[in-house]
């Protein structure tokens, strides 16, 4: 998709659970092309409600969905600091093919 197409496309057509799950492997790509990600971690300076302002998701609903893909072993997202568990399964469950970012992440 051109533009901003895909964002359109992961608010209307993704669960909540895979919005943010997708939203979380983005932010992780974008930082890591960056050299912003230390290991599997890196500082995301946005609260649970930016977050679902983002997403189309009240603040709420964010945080039961971060909490079980906490549960499930994926990731954490603790005081503005995201560290991925399981970088495959987080990408298998948010659908997430970074091609379209255009960009090489470094996962180091």
């Amino acid at each position: 998709m051109k533009g901003g197409g895909h964002v359109i496309v992961n608010i209307a057509h993704r669960k909540a659970y895979q919005r943010i799950a997708h939203l979380m492997c983005e932010l992780h790509t974008r930082l890591s092309c960056l050299g912003l990600v230390s290991g599997s971690t890196c500082a995301v300076p946005l609260t649970q409600e930016q977050l679902g302002n983002a997403l189309g998701l009240t603040s709420i609903h964010v945080n039961r969905m971060l909490k079980r893909l906490r549960n499930e072993g994926l990731m954490e997202f603790h005081k503005r600091t995201l560290t991925l568990r399981n970088l495959a399964e987080l990408h298998a469950v948010a659908g997430f093919n970074p091609s379209y970012l255009h960009v090489k992440p470094n996962y180091g």
